[in-house]
C-alpha cells in the first residue's frame, strides 16, 4: 500500500500578547500642535513633503476619517488611517488608544481576568464608554464598560472578564473601542496567547492559506494524482518553568473518530526535542502529502471525513494531544445569466458579481465553493416575454428555450422582475445534471432600487442569498424550518445559515466535484 509522507517546519513563536501579525503595535497619540514636520515625518513614516502637508491640512479642521483628499497630497488611505487612530487635534480625532494588555501580563484559561486599555483624549474630550469584542474558538461576545471618572484621570481603562467569560487553551481576539460622550471613538485590535491552566497543551488549526470555508483541515488535490493536507500545531505552556517536547510526534488519521477504524498512521521526526519556555509557545507546520492509492487519497476521493489526531510527549512523559476534523472542499459552478443586456446599468451589473461573492461566502461557510462562474446574457432582441416571469410554466419555457452550454454548471437565469408571488424558483429538486429542457436551471428576480444619486442598484446581500436558496434547491435541498437556515421557506437577509447533513446531502449531486 502507498503511503501518506509528512514533513514540518518549525514557526517563529510570537508574544503572548500579540499573537496575530496583524496586531496594533503599541503607539503614543500624536498631538500635531506640538510637532514640527521633521518630527512628524518620522512618527508616520513618510516623505517630508507629506508631513508638511498633513500639518498644513490639520490648521484648516481636516478630518482624516473622511478620507476626501487629492491622492496628489500622499494622503494614501494607510496614512489615513494612521492620521485618524493616533492624532489628537480640535477638529480630528479626540480620543487615542495608546495600548491593549493583559493585567497580569497574560490571560490563563478557565480563570477570570482584565484587559488595560490605555486611552487618551483631547482636551474637553471624556471617554465614555469601552466596548470589547472578543473573537475565539466558539461564538463571539461582547463585553461592555461605562469609563468612570478615576479611570479617564488615570488613562487606564480595567475591562473585567469574569467566570462566565473565561477562555479555553489558544488564540483569542480583542477588538476594543473606546467611545467618547461627543461621539468620538477610537479602535485597537490586540489578541493573545490563551495560556492553560493545566499547564500545557496542544491545539491544531487549518492553514489559513488553503481554508476558505468552515474550521477543518482541507485536503487539496494537487498535480501529481496528490492530496495534501496542512496544518499548523501550537503548544501553549502555561508554567513558569520551560517544558522539553520530544522530537517524535505521532500523527493518525481515522474514520469514525479517534478510535475508530485506523486510516493512516506515523511518526514525524522535527528533527531534534525542543524546549518551550516559561508561559510561552512554541508553533510548527506540517504538510501531509497522500498519493493515489494511500488511505487517505481514497477517503478524500470518495468526500469522506476524517478526524486528524496529533500526540506529542514530554521528556518527563507526559502526553497532550489535539484532534480536527480533515475533508476536501466541493464545488459546483454557474451560468450566470443576465436577461436583456443593454436594459442592465453597469452599477447593476457590478452589483449582480457582488452579490454571487455573497453565495460564494454562504456556502464557503460549510466547505462548499464555486468552481467557476460562466457570465452570459439573452440579447435584449431575444428576450421576449421572459424579462418579467408571470408563471411557472413560463419559467420552464425559459429553461428550455436558454439552457446553457454543456459545461456541468447551473444555469443561473436572473430576470428583470415577476408576478409570481415568489422571488425565484428551480427547475427541480435536485436539479437534472444535463442541460436543455424544462427543468435545466433556477431562475431569481434582480428586482432592486433607486439610491439617492438615481442610480438603479440591486439588493446586493438579499440577492446573494436568494442565489445561494434556489441554487440549494438544485443541489437537492429541501425547505427547513430551522431558524437562521438558508433554505427557509421565506428566507431573508440573515438566513444564510447551512448544516453539516444539508452539506451531506449535496455530495450526491452529480455536478458537484473535488476542487
Amino acid at each position: 500500500m502507498t503511503n501518506t509522507s509528512s514533513e514540518g517546519a518549525r514557526g517563529r513563536a510570537l508574544p503572548i500578547d500579540r499573537f496575530h501579525p496583524r496586531d496594533d503595535a503599541k503607539r503614543e497619540p500624536l498631538v500635531l500642535s506640538k510637532l514640527d514636520a521633521r518630527a512628524l515625518q518620522r512618527s508616520l513614516g513618510v516623505p517630508v513633503a507629506v508631513a508638511r502637508e498633513v500639518l498644513r491640512l490639520a490648521g484648516g479642521g481636516a478630518r482624516w476619517s473622511s478620507g476626501r483628499f487629492p491622492r496628489a497630497t500622499g494622503l494614501t488611505p494607510s496614512v489615513l488611517d494612521g492620521l485618524a487612530r493616533r492624532t489628537l487635534h480640535p477638529e480630528g480625532a479626540r480620543l487615542a488608544i495608546a495600548d491593549v494588555r493583559p493585567a497580569l501580563s497574560r490571560v490563563m484559561s478557565g480563570v477570570p481576568f482584565a484587559l488595560l486599555v490605555d486611552v487618551h483624549a483631547a482636551p474637553g474630550t471624556e471617554a465614555a464608554l469601552v466596548h470589547v469584542t472578543v473573537r475565539w474558538a466558539g461564538e463571539a461576545f461582547v463585553v461592555e464598560q461605562e469609563v468612570t471618572a478615576e479611570q479617564r484621570a488615570a488613562g487606564t481603562i480595567r475591562v473585567e472578564f469574569g467566570e462566565r467569560q473565561t477562555l479555553p487553551p489558544g488564540p483569542a481576539v480583542f477588538l476594543v473601542s473606546v467611545l467618547g460622550a461627543d461621539g468620538s471613538q477610537s479602535n485597537f485590535r490586540a489578541s493573545v496567547a490563551v495560556l492553560p491552566s493545566n499547564p500545557l497543551s496542544v491545539t491544531v488549526s487549518p492553514r489559513s492559506d488553503f481554508v476558505t470555508g468552515g474550521w477543518s483541515a482541507r485536503g487539496v488535490k494537487e498535480s501529481g494524482d496528490v492530496y495534501r493536507t496542512r496544518v499548523t500545531l501550537r503548544i501553549y505552556n502555561g508554567d513558569g518553568a520551560p517544558v522539553t517536547i520530544r522530537d517524535a510526534m505521532e500523527w493518525k488519521f481515522w474514520d469514525g473518530g479517534v478510535g475508530g477504524t485506523l486510516v493512516e498512521g506515523g511518526t514525524h521526526d522535527w528533527g531534534s526535542n525542543f524546549t518551550i519556555g516559561a508561559y510561552s509557545t512554541w508553533t510548527g507546520s506540517l504538510t501531509f502529502t497522500s498519493p493515489k492509492g494511500s488511505g487517505i487519497y481514497n477517503r478524500y476521493d470518495r468526500k469522506e471525513d476524517m478526524t486528524a489526531e496529533f500526540r506529542f510527549t514530554t521528556t518527563g512523559g507526559r502526553a497532550i494531544a489535539d484532534t480536527i476534523t480533515a475533508r476536501v472542499m466541493i464545488g459546483f459552478g454557474m451560468n450566470v445569466i443576465r436577461i436583456g443586456d443593454a436594459s442592465w446599468t453597469s452599477q447593476e451589473y457590478a452589483d449582480l458579481y457582488d452579490a454571487v461573492d455573497v453565495t460564494q461566502e454562504i456556502y464557503e461557510a460549510q466547505n462548499i465553493t464555486l468552481t467557476g462562474i460562466s457570465k452570459q446574457h439573452i440579447p435584449d432582441g431575444s428576450v421576449g416575454g421572459y424579462g418579467v416571469i408571470d408563471s411557472e410554466d413560463e419559467a420552464r419555457d425559459l429553461f428550455d428555450d436558454w439552457s446553457g452550454p454543456d459545461n456541468q454548471r447551473i444555469d443561473v437565469f436572473v430576470v428583470h422582475d415577476h408576478t409570481t408571488g415568489n422571488d425565484g424558483m428551480a427547475g427541480d429538486i435536485p436539479g437534472p445534471t444535463s442541460h436543455g429542457g424544462r427543468k435545466s436551471g433556477v431562475w431569481v428576480s434582480k428586482t432592486g432600487y433607486t439610491d439617492g444619486s438615481g442610480d438603479k442598484r440591486l439588493r446586493v446581500d438579499y440577492l446573494g442569498m436568494l442565489i445561494a436558496h434556489e441554487v440549494g434547491h438544485y443541489l437537492g435541498l429541501p425547505h427547513s424550518d430551522l431558524a437562521g437556515n438558508l433554505m427557509l421557506p421565506g428566507s431573508g437577509t440573515d438566513d444564510t445559515q447551512i448544516t453539516y447533513d444539508q452539506y451531506r446531502d449535496t455530495l450526491d449531486f452529480g455536478w458537484m466535484f473535488i476542487v
